[in-house]
């Protein structure tokens, strides 16, 4: 059972539920050392009304994490953070929100702003371009951890030759900049679906991370909340996990481990 989890978003994306501070009494409760706060992140060209903040949320957000990081020193390590996606005509902004958090983890939903779900709707060219956005944000250095890199898989039947050449290039550059990928534990929450290859979770996708594997990728499990009580689930969504995923070859990091803030480390 990992002590952290880095992947912890608060209602103000509108589909999240809870208080922030329901979020770290339920961290407590599940035996957690570290929480890190990813809720998504704002971007001065979107209004949003279902997937992340407005602009003129974001003080408050970071001064709640400030308030609880305080309220539970000693007790609970608290992060800020942001789950972000990359929008290369956004790249000034996203260097900001760098700069004013603890982590940053990718989350690469959309191909645009305002664009196409790569979770909705994912062809073959659509996951080469999901892979090349991939590949540029860790390049910017933007990037503490790629959360569900087989995301786009909810947006598919099958696993194509594409998905393969995809995702040897996300996990070649993974590796390349020593940054960890997040096995998700929430994905299980679309449930099997029908595919080419028989009924499947969307992710975590096997394929995916057996390729992961023979990169040596670094892995953490990430709940993905949207709930408090979804923190106490982390065991037994991970024995699930591991029951249809292999993992072996993975450098899989379970306990904190302070090189998963890169940037923290340089401060």
């Amino acid at each position: 059972m990992p002590d952290f989890n880095l992947h912890t978003h608060t209602a103000r994306c509108r589909h999240a539920v809870g208080t922030d501070r329901e979020y770290a009494q339920a961290a407590l409760s599940a035996g957690l050392k570290v929480l890190g706060f990813t809720d998504h992140c704002p971007f001065s060209c979107l209004r949003d009304v279902s997937d992340r903040m407005n602009p003129e949320e974001r003080e408050g957000y970071l001064n709640s994490i400030q308030s609880l990081r305080q309220e539970f020193q000693g007790s609970l390590r608290i992060l800020s953070g942001y789950e972000f996606e990359y929008f290369p005509q956004c790249l000034k902004e996203l260097k900001q929100r760098r700069q004013e958090t603890d982590l940053m983890i990718l989350g690469q939903h959309y191909d645009g702003p305002g664009g196409v779900d790569f979770g909705v709707v994912c062809s073959d060219e659509a996951v080469l371009r999901y892979a090349e956005l991939i590949e540029e944000a860790l390049a910017q250095g933007l990037v503490d951890v790629l959360a569900h890199p087989d995301y786009f898989m909810l947006g598919r039947g099958d696993w194509s030759e594409a998905c393969q050449q995809a995702s040897i290039r996300i996990c070649r550059a993974l590796a390349a900049w020593d940054v960890p990928a997040e096995i998700n534990l929430n994905g299980i929450r679309y449930g099997l679906r029908q595919m080419t290859q028989g009924k499947r979770y969307a992710y975590p996708w096997n394929d995916f991370w057996r390729i992961a594997a023979d990169f040596h990728c670094r892995a953490v499990f990430g709940m993905d909340a949207h709930a408090p009580q979804q923190l106490t689930l982390m065991s037994e969504r991970i024995a699930l996990v591991r029951s249809f995923v292999d993992l072996k070859g993975l450098r899989l990091v379970e306990q904190w481990d302070e090189s998963l803030l890169k940037k923290g480390a340089r401060r």
